[in-house]
């Protein structure tokens, strides 16, 4: 079962439109998360995917950029995700 907290991008970031419903990536970053927080002077930053269950591919986003979603809108994006998940 997939975590119940995602997130919307405030804004157009490397690609990413704003409004798009982010989850934290679960598996490793290999450091990015924290290199892009260094540079850029403490600032957090967190690794984000449009996979739901956490999976790869992942972008790194600053936190400031991330507004956290209601279970409500989490629970939508979920369901509708495993409706557009091919059926074996």
């Amino acid at each position: 079962m997939a975590d119940l907290t995602s997130y919307t991008l405030s804004k157009d970031h490397w690609g990413v439109p704003a409004r798009t419903i982010l989850f934290r990536c679960k598996l490793p970053d290999y450091g990015c998360a924290s290199d892009d927080m260094r540079s850029s002077g403490g600032e957090e930053h967190w690794s984000m995917t449009r996979d739901p269950d956490g999976g790869y591919p992942f972008i790194i986003i600053p936190r400031r950029l991330l507004t956290e979603n209601s279970v409500a809108v989490t629970e939508t994006v979920i369901a509708q995700s495993a409706k557009a998940q091919p059926h074996d």
